[in-house]
């Protein structure tokens, strides 16, 4: 069984999927690619893409 990701490693995952998210990528493609880098599920992977997506959102409402 694998140990669970620390706060600090949830939260780098998720600013890498957001570059990801950034530079054009498919969700779907983030998520498989999430998932195959930090060796998490699928399910898990979607959960971190998502929260780039609100992360970015964030970003972006902060700006305006």
């Amino acid at each position: 069984m694998s140990k669970r990701a620390s706060k600090q490693e949830t939260e780098l995952r998720v600013v890498h999927a957001a570059e990801l998210v950034a530079e054009g990528q498919a969700y779907s493609s983030i998520t498989t690619l999430v998932a195959a880098k930090y060796g998490i599920s699928r399910r898990r992977a979607r959960q971190i893409t998502s929260n780039a997506y609100l992360l970015l959102k964030m970003i972006l409402k902060k700006g305006t």
